[in-house]
C-alpha cells in the first residue's frame, strides 16, 4: 500500500469511529432518565396569532359523596353537590334501624327503605335545595344543596 492510500483508509477508520461515538452520547442522552417534575418546569407555551388561547381543566368532582348514617345522625349533616352527582347514605348505626325520606315532594327523589345497614343512592340530575329525614327518628335531618 502508499503511504497516501494507508493514511486515507486511517482517516476514513477514525471518522467512523468519531461518528459512533458521537452516535453513542446523542442515543445516550436521548434515552437517560428525566423527572416528570423536571419537564413542568421547564415547559412553556407559545401564543400563535390566531389559534385560540389554551384552556385550562379543572378536575371533575367526585362523582359519588358519601353521607354516613350512624350515631342517630347524618354526617355531614349539609353538603354541596353539581347537577348530576350521586349522594350514598351509608347505614352502620349498630343495628338501629334508619331510612332516607325527603321532605314534601322530594319524598319523590330520596325515598329509602328502613335499613340495619347498607347504602342506599341517589344521583341529583336538577339545582335545588333537598332535605331530608329519618323517619323514624325525625331529630335525624340533613340538606343537599345541587347547584
Amino acid at each position: 500500500m502508499t503511504g497516501q492510500f494507508r493514511n486515507a483508509s486511517r482517516r476514513a477508520r477514525v471518522a467512523a469511529i468519531a461518528v459512533a461515538a458521537i452516535s453513542l452520547v446523542v442515543f445516550s442522552a436521548g434515552c437517560a432518565q428525566q423527572d416528570p417534575a423536571d419537564d413542568a418546569a421547564t415547559s412553556s407555551t407559545i401564543a400563535v396569532p390566531g389559534a385560540p388561547a389554551p384552556t385550562t381543566t379543572t378536575p371533575a368532582p367526585d362523582p359519588v359523596t358519601t353521607i354516613d348514617v350512624s350515631d342517630m345522625k347524618f354526617s355531614p349533616q349539609s353538603i354541596t353537590i353539581e347537577a348530576g352527582q350521586t349522594v350514598r347514605w351509608e347505614f352502620d348505626d349498630d343495628g338501629k334501624a334508619h331510612n332516607v325520606t325527603g321532605l314534601r315532594d322530594i319524598g319523590l327523589i330520596i325515598n329509602s327503605p328502613i335499613m340495619k345497614e347498607g347504602e342506599y343512592s341517589v344521583t341529583f340530575d336538577k339545582p335545588g335545595t333537598y332535605d331530608y329525614i329519618c323517619a323514624l327518628h325525625q331529630e335525624m335531618t340533613g340538606t343537599i344543596v345541587v347547584e
